[in-house]
């Protein structure tokens, strides 16, 4: 069984680990995953051996709050959104009360120091500047108390986060500041470090969740599309509902200007809808009376009624932001390694700023022991080490929904800009997947009777190929006979009895097979896909066609060439397949089954290759799945989500570019933020200690507390630069 969860108090890389252990200790547990972004958590479990009460009580355990999900997406996302507001607002206030206090305290505690004269009750070292000092500070800590509380409680259960660092720091300076007015070392007091320190973690959380915000407003856009409210038809009258109240069989009216909220079909009247939302299209597209509609598509001109198919979590657009989520919250290979080092870098952390008091100590110089082991604890950031991959996955993965690139998982972002080889689907993929009929010849027989006897075949068929046939066979008005035992043999063609004699309709090998005679004359035109005819044993004659390529597809293919080696992939004959490799100047195989593609991936794959297959998520969906990332084309069909890795919701080819260059600019800014994350723990952490105190290099706390925020903040800011990506 899998539930999602909801984690509350959870601050920094380290309450993850904490929290991955505690659940995943649990017998019967098979797989925990923890996001930080979005504060939640999936677990899958044998429901025999476990239920979801003991995984709360395990988490409660580990000192961290928990509920069950919400079920209803835009519920929770309004809820989500609520406390992503309220945080922010608490946090204010916070920041301007605690900084408001903390004027005064550093003009009592520092004034002199730079120049500023005192009243004479305040002067340094009186009992009026000591208790204007130790009011201001309580005063600051109070309002900050969260740190202490929450800090503290994980610290005596083993479990320390960022909060434990801040708060042995602040208590540090509070009782060491205290413990010099007992011995009347008033010149020693460190009131104003423990209140400053304060102060700047509380800025640097602020200015940490306003950016981390904006990196998840692509599921909040997405959801605004649909309305909330719609008009439906009940009996001869018109009412309006909310849109969660619809249902399917629902007939929805829809003015000019109104976005759809259900997929379905239109039963009445003609609209030009725009469908940027889903498809990226910025073309309206005119519908008519059969034709299918999708959520969340704006209704442009005209008015419509159409009957609702799909409704709330069903619709495209629900399917749609479920990918986003799921992209967003799931974690790449790269993040595992992040992972483990959280889970021991706070307790490492307080191991070393033990060791640099003790050293400190022995060496005589009890200020530089408090100094140096104090900033050691506030200078280190989980929060950084732990944002640097989350926040960039989910700033990737939205920026691509908007740009019509759905990534099902973080492992697809990673893995994509590392793939050497594209195998790409002819048909439906580089072509428009509709092709017509050219041209035709017979060699017995008139042009009807060939169509007639073709038209009979092929309509058991769904193959383009065979919709080609049977639209032109309508065109010439040409009524097919009633065939009997006809069946469509896959990569072949159809073959069946029409007036008591077997017939055949597929390409040449397939009519070989059934002993009919091909003549050398009737080869096709270079780049079409011919369909060969027999009645009986006599050769009719041969319908040739062609199918276009999409507008983009030269270019997009001339762009991955550029980057990776591109192979075509074609159920379709050597002729054609050639012509159109040799046009496009790729390697191709042609006379792939359905079945053979995946053959094809897994092949490349044990030389070594890293491939990508790209199809149309419909007859390719083996080989999708059967190759490192399958990207599929097409949003709107249900099979391409199910079978691939990423879904171009554009029917446009230079989308699979998009995707593999978003993904290296999303690795890129991971591996550009892991790097700021560490390299700024190996400095800060040695030069807080002292270490280089012999070339005059040296850190108060305050400082490492503005250090220690301005990391976390550099880290989400660059993850931001995301969603500028063209």
């Amino acid at each position: 069984m899998i539930q999602n969860f909801e984690i509350r108090n959870m601050t920094c890389a380290a309450c993850v680990a904490t929290v991955t252990r505690a659940v995943e200790q649990l017998k019967g547990v098979k797989k925990a995953e923890v996001r930080l972004i979005s504060g939640d958590m999936t677990v899958e479990y044998d429901e025999e051996r476990l239920d979801e009460g003991q995984i709360i009580k395990a988490v409660e355990r580990a000192g961290y709050g928990i509920v069950l999900q919400e079920t209803d997406r835009s519920r929770r996302e309004r809820e989500r959104r609520e406390a992503i507001n309220n945080n922010l607002k608490s946090l204010r206030q916070r920041f301007f009360v605690s900084a408001i206090l903390l004027v005064p305290l550093l003009y009592v505690s520092m004034g002199e120091m730079i120049g500023i004269p005192l009243l004479w009750w305040l002067v340094h070292g009186s009992y009026g500047n000591i208790i204007v000092q130790s009011v201001l500070t309580l005063a600051i800590c109070i309002i900050n108390y969260k740190y202490f509380t929450n800090g503290f409680k994980l610290l005596f259960r083993l479990h320390p986060n960022m909060d434990s660092l801040v708060a042995l720091g602040c208590t540090a300076s509070v009782v060491y500041s205290v413990f010099m007015l007992f011995h009347d070392m008033h010149e020693m007091l460190y009131f104003e470090s423990a209140a400053t320190i304060l102060t700047l973690v509380t800025l640097g959380k602020f200015l940490e969740a306003r950016s981390k915000r904006s990196t998840n407003t692509a599921v909040t856009r997405l959801l605004d599309l649909s309305p909330k409210t719609v008009t439906v038809k009940r009996g001869e009258k018109y009412e309006e509902i909310k849109a969660e109240e619809l249902v399917k069989g629902d007939i929805i009216y829809v003015k000019s200007g109104e976005s759809l909220a259900a997929d379905g079909v239109i039963v009445s009247g003609k609209t030009e809808l725009d469908v940027s939302a889903i498809t990226g299209e910025s073309i309206p597209v005119f519908r008519t009376a059969g034709d299918r509609v999708l959520t969340s598509s704006k209704n442009i001109s005209g008015a419509f009624e159409y009957k609702a198919e799909k409704v709330g979590e069903d619709t495209i657009l629900a399917e749609i932001v479920r990918l986003v989520e799921q992209a967003g919250n799931s974690k790449p290979p790269i993040a595992r390694l992040v992972d483990k080092i959280s889970l021991y870098f706070v307790p490492a952390v307080i191991g070393v700023s033990l060791v640099t008091a003790i050293i400190w100590l022995i060496s005589g110089n009890s200020s530089a022991a408090f100094i140096n082991s104090v900033s050691v604890l506030v200078i280190s950031c989980p929060c950084a080490l732990g944002l640097a991959t989350p926040i960039s996955v989910m700033a990737g993965a939205g920026r691509g929904a908007e740009l019509g690139v759905l990534f099902k998982s973080a492992e697809a972002i990673e893995t994509l800009g590392k793939c050497d080889t594209v195998v790409i689907d002819k048909t439906g993929t580089i072509t428009e997947g509709k092709p017509v009929v050219s041209g035709w010849k017979t060699a017995k027989f008139t042009e009807n009777q060939l169509f007639s006897v073709a038209a009979c075949l092929e309509k058991v068929s769904t193959h383009p190929l065979a919709a080609a046939v049977t639209a032109k066979a309508d065109e010439m008005g040409i009524t097919p006979p009633t065939g009997e035992d006809v069946v469509y043999v896959p990569g072949k063609g159809a073959a069946g009895f029409i007036e008591g004699e077997y017939c055949v309709a597929g390409n040449r090998d397939f009519l070989t097979e059934n002993g009919i005679e091909i003549p050398d004359d009737f080869n096709p035109e270079t780049g079409k896909t011919p369909i060969y005819v027999s009645y009986g044993d006599d050769f009719l004659g041969v319908i040739e066609t062609k199918d276009n390529l999409r507008t983009n597809s030269k270019a997009a293919i001339d762009s991955l060439k550029t980057k990776m080696r591109v192979i075509m992939v074609t159920g379709d004959s050597e002729s054609p397949a050639a012509a159109l490799a040799k046009e496009l100047g790729i390697d191709y195989k042609a006379g792939v089954l359905p079945g053979g593609k995946g053959e094809v991936v897994s092949g490349l794959r044990s030389e070594g290759k890293r491939v990508i297959m790209i199809g149309d998520g419909i007859n390719d969906a083996p080989a999708l799945s059967s190759a490192d990332v399958g990207i599929a084309i097409g949003a709107g069909t249900y099979v391409a989500i199910d079978s691939a890795d990423v879904v171009l919701s554009k029917n446009d080819l230079a989308s699979a570019g998009t995707a593999v260059r978003l993904s290296k600019a999303v690795m890129r800014n991971i591996k550009e933020n892991l790097f700021w994350a560490l390299i700024y723990n190996c400095i800060g952490i040695p030069l807080a200690s002292g270490l280089f105190t012999f070339a005059g290099l040296t850190l108060t706390p305050v400082y490492a507390a503005a250090a220690m925020s301005l990391s976390s903040v550099c880290v989400t800011l660059n993850a931001l630069r995301l969603k500028r990506f063209k």
